[in-house]
Parts: C-alpha cells; sequence; structure tokens
C-alpha cells in the first residue's frame, strides 16, 4: 500500500514529541542517504548546472545498486565532472560510459524464484498473502473486490465474513492464537468507500470464519504484524501513524502519532519483544525501541538502497524485504548485527522480473510473495483503466537463503567506476 502523507502532516510532528515517540539520529553515525533523497538532490544539482554534484549523485546510485534511465543519463553527462570523483573511482575511458555500465550491470535482470500458484484474473488486485503454518493453505487479500480468498484444492474461494470488508491489503498470522489478521482500509481504488471497514480483522484459521473486528477510526491500516505474545502491529502509509491492538484488546492505540514517519509499509515484530522495525517508503528502515519509543534510522556499513521497500518480514536474524519503490524492483535479504541496528549486508534474490512485487510471507526457508498486483491497471473506484487487461495474479517462491549476488560487490562482472 504505497501511499505518502501530505507535506501538511509532518508539521504535526510535534504533537508526537508530546505522546513519547520520537525520531532520533543515530548517536554515532550519520545514517546513509537514500536513493530517493540522493535521486532529489541530484535533480537540483542538474537544475543548478551543478557538474560535481551531477557527479557525486550518480556516484553514490552506481554504489548502491540504483539506475537511471538512459534518458536521465543523456541529460547529465553534459555536467559530469572528472575531479569529483576519488582517485580510485576514476576510470581510463569516458565517464558517461562508465556509469552507463554501472547502470546497466545494476539493472540486468535476476530470477531466482518459481511459480508457486496463480489467482484467476477476475479477483482484482491481489495485494498480500499469507500461510497456515499447520494446514498449508494459501491466503490472499483483494483490494478491488473487499475479499479474503483461501485457496482450497487449487480452487480460490472468498472466506465468508460477518459484514462488508475494505479493501484487504496486509496479512499476518499468529500461530499461536490460530488467527490471521488483515489490514481492512479504504483507498482510492476501492469501489463503495462508503461501505467499507476500516481496522483490523481477525479470521479463525481452523474454522475458516471471521472471528473479531477491531476498528482504527481516523487510520487506514496498510500492513500489519503479529509479536510473540500476540500483540498486532499495523502501520497507516497516509497518516504515517504506528498502531498496536495488545492482546484482546477491542480499540488499538496509536503507538507512533502521524507526523514522525512519512510512508510506513511493512513491519516485523523482532523475537523478545522489544524492537519492532518498520520499513519508511521514503525514509529506509527504522528501529522503534518498544520501551523508549526512540525511533532510529538503520545505517548501513555500505551504500545500499533501503528506501521503496513495501513487503517486510523475518527469517531468523536478518529482514528479507520487498523493493518496488526502486529501479529496478528487486527482493533482498538484509544482514544485521547482532544488536539489530546496523546492515552489514544486503543480498539480492530476486531482481527486475516482470510485473509488481508487494507483500509476501515466509514459510520455512522461502519468501511467499505477490509478484504482479497490477495497481497500475485501476482508476479510483477500482475501474480497470482504457487500454488494460485484468491478468491473473502470480504468488512466486523464492529461497531466502539462495544468494544470487551480493548487491555490493555482484557477481559475474564487475563495474568500472567502483
Amino acid at each position: 500500500m504505497r501511499f505518502l502523507i501530505p507535506a501538511l502532516a509532518i508539521l504535526l510532528g510535534a504533537c508526537a514529541v508530546e505522546r513519547g515517540a520520537r525520531l532520533d539520529p543515530d548517536p554515532w553515525r550519520r545514517p546513509p542517504a537514500t536513493a530517493t533523497q540522493v535521486k532529489k538532490d541530484l535533480l537540483r544539482a542538474l537544475e543548478q548546472r551543478d557538474g560535481r554534484g551531477v557527479t557525486r549523485g550518480m556516484m553514490q546510485l552506481s554504489r548502491m545498486g540504483a539506475t537511471l534511465s538512459p534518458a536521465t543519463q543523456a541529460r547529465l553527462a553534459p555536467l559530469l565532472d572528472r575531479s569529483a570523483l576519488p582517485h580510485d573511482w576514476r576510470p581510463a575511458g569516458p565517464l558517461a560510459e562508465a556509469f552507463a555500465h554501472n547502470f546497466s550491470f545494476n539493472e540486468r535482470n535476476v530470477e531466482g524464484s518459481g511459480l508457486v500458484a496463480e489467482i484467476p484474473a477476475d479477483h482484482r488486485l491481489i495485494e498480500g498473502v499469507a500461510i497456515d503454518p499447520v494446514t498449508g493453505r494459501l491466503f490472499a487479500g483483494s483490494v478491488v473486490d473487499r475479499t479474503l480468498l483461501v485457496r482450497d484444492g487449487g480452487t480460490w474461494r472468498p472466506v465468508p465474513v460477518s459484514a462488508p470488508l475494505g479493501g484487504i491489503f496486509g496479512l499476518a498470522v499468529d500461530s499461536k492464537g490460530r488467527r490471521l489478521w488483515a489490514a481492512s482500509a479504504v483507498a482510492e481504488v476501492v469501489p463503495g468507500p462508503e461501505t467499507a471497514f476500516s481496522g483490523l480483522v481477525a479470521f479463525d484459521l481452523d474454522g475458516l470464519r471471521e472471528a473479531r473486528r477491531v476498528p482504527t477510526p481516523g487510520f487506514q491500516p496498510g500492513d500489519v504484524a503479529v509479536a510473540e505474545d500476540g500483540t498486532v502491529y499495523a502501520s497507516d502509509p497516509r497518516s504515517g501513524a504506528i498502531l498496536r491492538c495488545r492482546p484482546g484488546c477491542a480499540a488499538t492505540e496509536i503507538l507512533v502519532p502521524p507526523g514522525i514517519l512519512r510512508s510506513p509499509q511493512g513491519l516485523v515484530a523482532w523475537p523478545g519483544g522489544r524492537r519492532l522495525y518498520v520499513a519508511d517508503y521514503e525514509l529506509g528502515l527504522m528501529a522503534i525501541d518498544l520501551g523508549s519509543l526512540r525511533i532510529r534510522p538503520l545505517v548501513a556499513r555500505k551504500p545500499v538502497m533501503l528506501d521503496g521497500i513495501d513487503g517486510l518480514v523475518r527469517l531468523g536474524g536478518k529482514l528479507v524485504a520487498i523493493q518496488n519503490g526502486t529501479r529496478p524492483t528487486r527482493i533482498v535479504s538484509i544482514y544485521l548485527n547482532r544488536q539489530g541496528r546496523i546492515v552489514e549486508e544486503v543480498r539480492v534474490l530476486e531482481q527486475g522480473v516482470a510485473g509488481e512485487p508487494t507483500l509476501g510471507t515466509m514459510q520455512g526457508g522461502d519468501l511467499f510473495y505477490v509478484a504482479d498486483a497490477q495497481w497500475e491497471s485501476y482508476a479510483p473506484g477500482g475501474h480497470l483503466r482504457a487500454g488494460s487487461a485484468q491478468r491473473p495474479t502470480p504468488i512466486r517462491r523464492v529461497g531466502a537463503d539462495d544468494i544470487v549476488l551480493t548487491a555490493s560487490n555482484p557477481r559475474g562482472g564487475r563495474p568500472y567506476v567502483r
């Protein structure tokens, strides 16, 4: 669910500080620039005809594993300034050719997954997916049809509900409580918003029926995560809020008020109950200390892209992220240090494969994910855009330990500008 909040909401940060949660800079390291920020700086340098700024921006993006279109590179090429690069970054040949090689190298397709299932085209705009670890049943949520789907014997059917839902976005399984939690919300593409429920919905995994609802007045949850004790966390990408529903709650509480984060997406409740990781689409990865409510950006030892993350899950001591806000789109494993504050390495599992990946779930050592949500096909109200056609939605699986390439030192060759 990729919505950025209006700029006005950023001004509400003072209210957020009064309520306890606060975004703190790392006390001993500067957080790395995100690809989003570097591209903004690059555009500013282009407008100002700042050759050194253009050159440094292109170098940063190249090292992160990002790309620029050939048309953009052609606009930037006349401003390139070799003197802006460190000596060990200066190629022997033309600088524009070296960067073109780098960006082409970064953008190559890497397919590491296999097809698990296809959801028929008449189920529209599938965003999230989940697996019951006991039965192996596969679940998926439709945003436009406002339904939770379950696959039984190869056939997809809706799970019964007590009243209309909203668009179904993130899904998360509470294995101990035998519940599947879904984020139900109103978005521009959701038809009939006046009848749509906004909040968290729990489904009984054994009876395959709705168990309870927790409304979120004023908020539209986009993704969910369940902690070991059954606490449910939800992100609202439009307001920037993070909500919490403790076991048995009748209503959610605001963990992070609007105005601190820009567009929170996937969440991971870390074992032990002390930390919540949040992927902010614009700001990158954030760690929330659930005791002090301090929010700190993760820092990386090497330049990497940590923004543009939609789906976020955990496998052991690492995070697995689905990046659809980067060029190229990709799925990566993010290795953390023992304290969980530093990104030691990012390894690419899949990259640039056709379609728009959104959310996923871990089962064993594999990531099951929605490989082509088709957001681009739908207009407000859920109408199909002119010239678009509904396609089946593929659910794919990639081994989260199947290292295809290391983002900071790719296999199969090396760029000229390093």
